[in-house]
């Protein structure tokens, strides 16, 4: 008399089938590849996302409250608008600034001079660099 063998039985504990969903939803996983990586078939990994996918939460279908978008649309484009006036302004404090230190340079004669006196440390205005093994 040949004995039968008999089938394996797994259970998964609901943990790793919300991790399998988590993963399927997050796009790091397809189904195909969970099934064979759980060696389950490929429809039980659908019975799982049917079960514990956050998309089918409460089995109901996702309402989109227009009202609400479009007070966080206007609520941006305020936003937008806030944050290019304030660009403004700097760009226009950064045009007056440059624009003062143009005329203050045109004031000045001699700054071309008063630049060559300004040297790095350890340079002289007649020898050049220092040489002597500092």
């Amino acid at each position: 008399m040949a004995k039968k063998k008999l089938r394996q039985v797994r259970h998964f504990s609901p943990t790793i089938k919300k991790q399998v969903v988590a993963l399927i939803e997050q796009k790091q996983l397809n189904v195909a590849t969970a099934a064979r990586e759980y060696g389950v078939h490929a429809q039980t990994i659908y019975n799982w996302i049917y079960r514990y996918s956050s998309y089918n939460a409460n089995g109901g279908i996702m309402m989109v409250d227009k009202k609400h978008q479009q007070s966080q649309l206007a609520a941006l484009q305020q936003q937008v608008q806030q944050l290019q006036s304030v660009l403004g302004q700097k760009q226009m404090q950064l045009d007056y600034w440059q624009k003062y230190a143009e005329l203050l340079a045109q004031d000045v004669p001699d700054a071309d001079k008063k630049k060559e006196a300004i040297k790095p440390y350890g340079t002289s205005v007649t020898t050049g660099p220092n040489t002597d093994g500092r």
